[in-house]
């Protein structure tokens, strides 16, 4: 028997030896701990560990099994080696694993399907930390990206339990310090107060949350307005049951600050929801919602915090001086025709 061939490859920047070999389908399996069936495992909530089967009904609920199972098909295999542990556990390839694992077992499938399969082994010395970094090059900045829940669970699995240096992650992902605490804040909302809040006990729609809420979890702690509700332990709580249980969408979310601050629409938003919050929050406080408004007393702000080196230069530069005339012309125009206005009613 030929001994497999063995190449050095740097693997988030630390050199690992792997053997390529040929292997039956049957030494491989899917390993629970993966970060795409680690998100199923948890909604899942079981007491008892998940067997081969249930691991593999898990992917095939994955998005784009399907395609990449007629791919397969036509290409007659897979070319790609699966990255899998020394025990045969995969690190990367799970799906392609799947879809040959179920064309196996069609007739005549194992020998056409699952007989040989190119894999490339990592030895036992690897550091996990070094695995899931390499996963996150794959998947959170690479080509083959996941959904955005399952990156923020890998960026959370490497930041909090792995301990892996920030600039570790940071060089691996192509995220900022910033954006990774912020999806791990997040992560930790969707799964700790999130979730829990959902008043159903359906494992389909648990999945469906994580999967389509993450983005409603992420504008919460990344909007400015809000840091307020997110400091709050009881508003996070009202903002977790309306995120769980209404159809609330991330851009509603963003602009929940000033339905908060009134105490009409902020009753109304626990009564009724968030579309009966913003009916009444127009109606008794119209300029909440103006725009306009929120750009006036922005650029209010910004004239009054003036330094002397702004002022200098309007008061030297002519198309500086000219751009603050026009200005101050057309608020005198707004005030004069809001008057008239005001005389006609």
């Amino acid at each position: 028997m030929a001994k497999p061939q063995s190449t050095r490859l740097a693997i988030a920047g630390t050199p690992v030896d792997v053997t390529h070999e040929t292997v039956a389908l049957a030494e491989l399996k899917l390993d629970p701990k993966n970060p795409r069936i680690r998100l199923q495992v948890i909604l899942e909530g079981r007491d008892k560990p998940h067997t081969p089967a249930q691991l593999i009904e898990l992917m095939k609920g994955q998005p784009g099994y399907s395609l990449l199972q007629s791919q397969i098909r036509r290409d007659g295999g897979i070319h790609d080696p699966l990255l899998v542990r020394h025990d045969g556990r995969i690190v990367e390839g799970n799906t392609r694993f799947t879809v040959l694992t179920v064309l196996s077992k069609t007739p005549g499938g194992m020998e056409k399907w699952g007989s040989k399969v190119p894999i490339m082994r990592l030895p036992p010395d690897v550091p996990e930390k070094v695995i899931q970094l390499q996963m996150a090059g794959y998947h959170v900045s690479g080509k083959n990206k996941w959904r955005a829940a399952a990156k923020a669970d890998h960026v959370y699995r490497l930041v909090m339990e792995e301990k892996a240096d920030i600039d570790d992650v940071v060089a691996a992902t192509g995220m900022t310090p910033k954006k990774i605490q912020q999806n791990i804040d997040a992560y930790e909302y969707l799964l700790r107060e999130v979730l829990p809040a959902y008043k159903g006990s359906s494992a389909q729609a648990r999945r469906e949350i994580l999967e389509s809420k993450f983005s409603h979890a992420l504008v919460l702690m990344t909007t400015r307005a809000l840091k307020g509700a997110r400091e709050d332990k009881a508003e996070r709580k009202k903002i977790a049951n309306l995120i769980a249980n209404t159809d609330i969408k991330g851009a509603q979310v963003r602009d929940l600050a000033p339905v908060l601050e009134n105490p009409q629409s902020k009753a109304a938003l626990e009564k009724t929801g968030y579309l009966a919050a913003k009916k009444v929050l127009h109606q008794v406080d119209p300029l909440a919602e103006s725009k306009t408004l929120k750009v006036v007393e922005r650029l209010t702000v910004t004239l009054t915090e003036l330094e002397t080196t702004d002022i200098t230069l309007f008061s030297t530069n002519e198309e500086a001086r000219a751009a603050l005339e026009a200005l101050a012309i057309a608020i005198d125009d707004v005030l004069n025709m809001g008057r008239k206005v005001k005389r006609r009613a």
